[in-house]
């Protein structure tokens, strides 16, 4: 399994070196715009490489390696689980990463408070719940359809996820998303955190199942 995962970090490294440095390079011009870039920079970085997972499978086919791995001592449930695995590792480097980002952002411009941190923490967990939600849709689609046709339903369902991010974004530069916690109790907004976290484990964990017996049933 180790073996695998080290694998899917190569991959990154190879294939998606214009992400790394996209994100980087917003990064750095959000930093030094101004202020009013926290949700641009909190949102961006999680929803950008959210595709990851989704484009490794892809890749995979394309260089034959699924039909190659049949050859090698991994289990069928290794290889899914190895998407499902580098995604979430990805998403924890974002977050950590959008999070620091942020926090440079409002030491320069002497944005800290109360108000723009509660902004800020729900922008990068919602943003990052909405980046596994989605994964949890995509990797199933392209397991079961493989990676064109897959991805013409992701297309779809990408939409709708987006279109989702876009009202929540909307709704907290309007105001109404950060009035609404704030007017919350603590231990209630504590509850709808892990409330969120239960429920996306779940939904991940069963898109996970479905992706192995999905990909169990494939001739390699």
């Amino acid at each position: 399994m180790k073996g695998l995962l080290l694998k899917e970090i190569y991959s990154v490294k190879k294939y998606f070196k214009i992400y790394i440095a996209l994100v980087g390079l917003v990064a750095a011009i959000a930093i030094f715009v101004g202020s009013g870039m926290e949700l641009f920079i909190a949102f961006f970085p999680c929803i950008i490489c959210s595709s990851i997972p989704t484009n490794l499978v892809a890749y995979d086919e394309k260089n034959r390696w699924t039909t190659y791995s049949a050859t090698m001592p991994y289990t069928k449930f290794q290889i899914v689980s190895s998407k499902y695995m580098i995604g979430l590792i990805i998403q924890a480097i974002v977050l950590l990463f959008s999070a620091f980002i942020n926090v440079i952002h409002a030491f320069i411009f002497h944005t800290f408070s109360s108000a723009s941190f509660v902004t800020v923490f729900w922008i990068i967990f919602m943003s990052s719940v909405l980046a596994i939600l989605a994964n949890s849709v995509f990797l199933p689609l392209v397991f079961k359809f493989g990676t064109e046709k897959g991805r013409l339903a992701a297309l779809f369902v990408t939409g709708i996820f987006y279109g989702i991010i876009i009202y929540f974004l909307v709704s907290f530069i309007n105001g109404i998303g950060l009035e609404s916690l704030q007017s919350n109790a603590k231990s209630s907004v504590i509850i709808i955190i892990f409330a969120t976290i239960a429920i996306t484990a779940g939904i991940y964990a069963l898109s996970w199942y479905i992706s192995y017996v999905i990909f169990k049933r494939r001739e390699l």
